[in-house]
């Protein structure tokens, strides 16, 4: 403990003290950490030295941790509360008359103070309410369901009571309210009511923001030296952003909660009839024919559930029955082949247990029903993801625009103090001086910064959903713009996770001849000896298993006729423990159709040793060769061989154990290659990303051999380094990132193994995406800078892990979701310079004009606060939501092309840019916005000045050139946006009809202009407009001719 507080900062020690002794160490530790949690074992001496003791349950401890962020929160909070009511009470007492110095006075002066005090008090209590309310955490179940007997599951599961209806963590007076809202007489109000409170949390939520106190300090301060016009006017502001900030935040929660309510699954529970024994109804359990369909999330520990293919199996259960099932379990394991279930208990490691389904998985072939043993977050599935924080990026926008506030705030503050500081030099009074820092330290607050990053992700989010792309974390939008490595599960996401025939090889094939096309008459009648030897589909049912499915459709696309001259006598369906499939038949138009054929088709290993070769030595060792030859390109290889059928062909005569004992002495015919199919759009990408500058990993829980074929046909180099997950994890941390740096594929990969290697490409410096479909990659995608879930059956699991879902099967929307990662990040640095860079040129104009002037603020509060309104609000945020990558209409060259090379053409160029950044682009637009607003502010006051008018007069030139003098250079940034150029001239017209409406013109403190006036504002506009335009072209030329000229 001593250790990790000296090198790593404030510790929490959680530990329990033995029964038998205290050990003093323990005693010592728990004295020594800054917060010491102790488990009281009543047995056991009671560790007075802890600050924390709780009960022997580990739930307390969980909800002390949960604390923690929490407790942090809401001391920032309290402390910025504290400098805030420290302002006001300073306020208060130096514009205090201390002629009237008292003890109600100092009172009056401490009451800031005080209400600060009971705000975090109060706000405190909030969040403590926060974390009880928080439900217990979900076991980790210690029940090894794969290793009990049906009867023992069934026994402990089907006693269980549903439910209580008051669900962990609900309060129970929030239960009522729900109860309550859902009576008849209330049904009317129960939308418009919930719609207003969701839009209430939303607002909230948005005011959650550093800049709120200081605004809302900045509106009390209004209050108290201005007026409590300016005061309620600052608050308006404030309120208005995060009323918009929460309207497009609940918009973005209405669609995925819309794309969630069409993907709900469903799956059958069995009816069970009253029976009196556990025996008994065990047996009905397994034997009940009627099922109904329910909801997948109402199923509970339990519940019976029948399941047959292709169905998605809804929750963890443990089988009851099991009729020639086959699982697909790649979701949870990354190997794309099928796996075979039994009802028997087994003893084994988690990935074999061969008893149990698994939510997410699907049913390939056969019948099932099985007890629920788990459901939401206590499924193998969603345990995966729970463990991965979620934590944003220090790279982030968000935390970018932090950090630029946390710049920009003091310079606003010390542009109020200067103001201040003018007008007493110029002998004004300490109120007014006051008055006019204040107004500037409010106004020139950046309100609408927190929004821009959210309108802009929102907005980029909307235009990816028309594509196909669903974001769910908006924030994930920025991370796509900083995307460096895009990390690609292969089975499901880059594969259809669909057998497809890719070779027929003749057993006559040299050891080094070429493979011929499928289509090749050689190979067509390999593949009809395959199809031949497949189960046939009968009354239009499903094939058994899915090579036969893929044999049939490869056959069938290249010789429609050969299953009219095939006549099946017998078959033997496929099983594991047999090896191969086998079908009795006639053939019609060949030599062997005076009899019948035994046809058998399965792995290698199972049928090379029943074939007879007329050199068995170096003929078995040619067609081992071959097999090689096929499984190094990263195929699934089935050997198919055929032999005269010598015995009845009745029942009993081609029984499966008939079949066995006469499957010897076969002529070996070839072999069938098979493959997973590649999405079509899954090379196209991969080239893209990688001309692009993007590095491409590919994981798989594939053997080496097959990670590599896959990786040479999906477009990776041939060169491409790889290695196991096991000889990857065998390094420590720090070589593993280094090693992680140089690998492009990755096999044999377990789900742990891959967070592993997400954590080591990040810790590199990479930002990374993580993209898949299944429960083993959800926890990688959970971890990931960016997560992206390929939407298609059995991948709830990764869509409720992703921040993005593609909901299409084309895999190109993603570059389109770089594309707009780019665009997003362009959008806020622009509408950033115009929000940071108009208010920096609004207090360098108030500062010269208070300092050349006579003392007094050019302009007020309530004139900034219209400046930011027709500035900031809508136009600076319509460039956030406006793309920044304007897609041309046609090729810049001049070559003719069609639109979809257009536009890979514009996404290759837009990612091959440099990367986005806040930093050295962003402050040169700040600093020139900010020079050319006050610039052109200055010129329009000073023409005032010169010109006959009032002061008033002069005021409004100098605020209607801020204001046209920022949307001029709003226009510049986004000229192509119609919306852009709509808020832009409607802010203009709104300004025009401000100023010259008298009475609406004298509440903000101008006057109605004349011809002469408005001349100056637009000469002083167009001219600073103009260099605007040139000043950053003439520096550029100025510092490219400084540059040393190379021979």
């Amino acid at each position: 403990v001593r250790d990790l507080r000296t090198d790593r900062g404030p510790v929490l020690l959680i530990t329990a003290l033995h029964r038998d002794f205290a050990s003093t160490d323990t005693l010592a530790a728990l004295a020594i950490a800054d917060v010491g949690v102790a488990l009281d074992d009543p047995q056991a001496a009671t560790p007075w030295t802890a600050d924390i003791i709780t009960g022997t349950d580990l739930a307390a401890a969980v909800r002390i941790l949960s604390a923690l962020p929490v407790a942090r929160e809401a001391t920032e909070s309290a402390v910025r509360l504290a400098k805030g009511g420290s302002t006001l009470a300073g306020l208060l007492l130096v514009t205090g008359d201390p002629r009237t110095l008292s003890p109600f006075a100092v009172q009056r002066w401490l009451n800031p103070v005080n209400a600060a005090a009971a705000a975090a008090l109060m706000q405190g209590s909030f969040a403590a309410s926060r974390v009880l309310r928080l439900p217990d955490p979900t076991p980790q179940p210690l029940t090894a369901w794969h290793a009990l007997d049906p009867e023992i599951v069934y026994s402990r599961l089907a006693s269980r009571t549903r439910p209580l209806a008051v669900e962990p963590g609900v309060a129970p007076w929030r239960q009522l309210l729900d109860d309550l809202s859902y009576n008849p007489l209330l049904a009317p109000l129960r939308g418009p009511a919930g719609q207003v409170g969701r839009l209430l949390s939303a607002t909230r939520a948005e005011l959650a923001d550093p800049l709120t106190p200081i605004l809302a300090v900045g509106a009390a301060a209004s209050a108290i030296v201005g007026s409590s016009v300016d005061a309620l006017l600052v608050a308006g502001v404030m309120t208005a952003n995060a009323v918009a900030g929460g309207v497009q935040r609940l918009r973005a929660e209405a669609a995925v909660a819309e794309l969630f309510a069409e993907q709900d699954q469903h799956a059958r529970r069995v009816v069970l009839p009253a029976v009196a024994t556990a025996h008994r109804r065990l047996e009905a359990a397994r034997t009940a024919e009627r099922t109904v369909s329910v909801n997948a999330k109402s199923l509970r520990p339990g519940d019976i559930i029948d399941l047959a293919a292709p169905e998605v199996v809804p929750a963890d259960a443990r089988l009851l029955v099991a009729e020639d099932l086959e699982v697909d379990e790649s979701f949870l394991t990354g190997e794309s082949l099928p796996v075979d279930k039994q009802v028997e208990p087994v003893a084994v490691a988690d990935s074999d247990r061969a008893s149990m389904l698994f939510e997410g998985s699907t049913i390939v072939a056969g019948h099932a029903r099985a007890i629920v043993v788990a459901t939401g977050a206590g499924t193998a599935a969603q345990r995966a993801i729970s463990a991965i924080a979620d934590v944003e990026s220090a790279a982030g926008v968000q935390a970018r625009l932090r950090e630029l506030t946390s710049k920009v705030l003091p310079l606003t503050l010390a542009g109020g103090a200067a103001v201040t500081a003018l007008a007493l030099l110029h002998q004004g009074t300490l109120r007014q001086a006051v008055a006019d820092g204040v107004a500037i330290a409010v106004a020139a607050v950046p309100e609408g910064l927190p929004l821009v990053a959210t309108l802009a992700q929102l907005a980029a989010a909307q235009r990816l959903s028309r594509r196909g792309v669903l974001v769910r974390t908006p924030r994930a939008v920025e991370a796509l713009g900083r995307v460096q490595t895009v990390c690609f599960d292969k089975t499901g996401t880059l594969t259809e996770n669909r057998l497809r025939v890719v070779r027929g090889v003749p057993y006559q094939t040299g050891t080094d001849a070429p493979f011929l096309e499928v289509t090749d008459p050689a190979s067509a009648a390999v593949l009809r000896a395959a199809a031949r030897s497949s189960t046939q589909p009968h009354n239009g049912g499903g094939h058994a298993h899915a090579t036969d499915e893929a044999i049939l459709t490869a056959a069938n696309s290249i010789d429609g006729q050969w299953a009219s001259d095939w006549t099946v006598l017998a078959e033997v369906p496929f099983e594991s423990s047999r090896g191969y499939s086998a079908a009795i038949g006639t053939a019609a138009g060949e030599a062997s159709a005076g009899g019948p054929v035994l046809m058998v088709k399965g792995a290698p290993e199972e049928v090379l040793p029943r074939c007879r070769f007329a050199d068995s030595g170096a003929e078995h060792d040619r067609a081992e060769a071959l097999v090689v030859r096929l499984a190094e390109q990263g195929l699934r290889v089935l050997a198919v061989a055929q032999r005269p059928w010598e015995h009845g062909t009745g029942e009993e005569d081609t029984d499966a154990d008939a079949v066995d004992a006469a499957a010897h002495g076969l002529q070996l015919i070839g072999y069938v290659g098979l493959a997973d199919t590649a999405r079509a759009s899954a090379r196209p990408l991969i080239e893209a990303l990688v001309e692009a500058g993007r590095r491409v990993v590919l994981i798989t829980g594939d053997h080496p051999v097959t990670a590599r074929a896959i990786a040479r046909q999906l477009g990776l180099p041939e060169n491409a380094r790889e290695i196991t997950g096991a000889e990857l994890v065998a390094f420590g941390e720090e070589d593993r990132a280094k090693v992680a740096a140089d690998v492009q594929v990755f096999a044999r990969v377990s789900p742990e193994q891959k967070v592993q290697i997400v954590a080591a490409l990040q810790a590199g410096g990479q930002a990374v995406a993580m993209v898949g479909d299944g429960a083993n990659d959800a926890a990688a995608i959970r971890l990931a800078d960016v997560g992206i879930g390929v939407s298609g059956r059995g991948s709830s699991a990764a869509r409720g892990a992703a921040d993005i879902v593609l909901t299409d099967n084309d895999l190109g929307v993603l570059l389109d979701a770089l594309v707009e990662g780019r665009g997003m990040w362009g959008g806020v640095r622009d509408a950033v310079s115009i929000l940071v860079g108009g208010n920096v040129g609004e207090v360098l104009f108030t500062l010269i004009g208070t300092a050349l002037g006579t003392g007094r603020a050019p302009v007020g509060t309530r004139q900034l606060l219209l400046v930011n309104l027709l500035t900031d609000m809508f136009p600076a945020l319509a460039v956030a939501v406006t793309p920044q990558y304007r897609e041309p209409e046609e090729a810049e060259d001049g070559v003719d092309r069609d639109a979809e090379e257009l536009h890979r053409a514009f996404q290759l160029a837009t990612l091959s840019g440099p990367p986005p950044s806040l930093d050295a682009p962003l402050m040169r637009q700040i600093v020139t916005r900010g020079a050319v607003t006050a610039a052109g502010a200055t010129a329009a006051w000073a023409i005032g000045r010169w010109t006959p008018g009032t002061e008033r007069r002069t005021s409004t030139m100098g605020l209607t050139a801020l204001v046209t003098t920022q949307l001029a250079q709003t226009l510049l940034t986004r000229r192509h946006s119609p919306l852009v150029l709509g808020t832009a001239l409607g802010s203009a017209g709104v300004l025009v009809a401000i100023v010259q409406t008298p009475g609406v013109s004298h509440f903000f403190g101008c006057t109605p202009m004349g011809p002469v006036a408005w001349t100056g504002v637009i000469g002083a506009t167009a001219g600073a407009t103009v260099v605007s335009v040139l000043a950053p072209n003439w520096l550029g030329k100025q510092v490219a001719a400084l540059e040393p000229k190379q021979d």
